[in-house]
């Protein structure tokens, strides 16, 4: 759409290619024709560029070095998984952010008949069981915590004894790196 609109400049994605950091080029001492305000080093290379837009979440303090610490973007890992509920979306709460002192919070996704189909159940929390500290400083996104799986696991069966098996696997789950301040 961008390259549609306008002439005047170029946009270039990048997927799937980590940047590992950001440097400002020196006065006249980029390599690029004409010269450019940013090197961003990747796996695949350096790319130079005049403007960088952060879509980096957690991982933005990795980036900007200068809004990392407690003053800054906090890194944070978070879990979720996806479980099938054994009773019907019409018997169950729709929504509930905050349960268990703040800590779970789960949402039913869309069935397409509420009375009789057991909708799949997102739920994410679970921080409070994980060490180091609500998983605070935690930037890998590449591993699931066993321990906060095993509180995902046990907590609707614990709020909802007969909507949900206890201890009972999830189709999916997943960690993600939010950005706190």
């Amino acid at each position: 759409m961008a390259k549609k609109t306008t002439s005047r400049f170029s946009v270039n994605l990048h997927t799937c290619t980590a940047v590992t950091s950001i440097d400002k080029f020196a006065a006249n001492n980029s390599t690029a024709s004409p010269p450019r305000r940013w090197a961003l080093t990747t796996p695949r290379g350096v790319i130079s560029c005049d403007y960088v837009i952060h879509a980096t979440n957690g991982y933005a303090s990795h980036l900007l070095p200068h809004m990392s610490g407690s003053d800054g973007i906090i890194p944070v890992r978070g879990q979720v998984m996806a479980l099938q509920a054994d009773a019907t979306l019409e018997t169950l709460t729709p929504t509930s952010w905050g349960a268990n002192q703040g800590f779970e919070y789960w949402f039913p996704r869309p069935v397409a008949n509420p009375a009789t189909d057991k909708p799949l159940i997102i739920i994410g929390g679970g921080r409070e069981a994980a060490s180091p500290q609500f998983e605070m400083y935690i930037d890998d996104d590449s591993v699931v915590e066993p321990v906060v799986g095993k509180v995902l696991r046990g907590f609707l069966s614990s709020v909802f004894p007969e909507k949900f098996e206890e201890d009972k696997e999830p189709q999916m789950e997943w960690v993600s790196v939010i950005a706190c301040s």
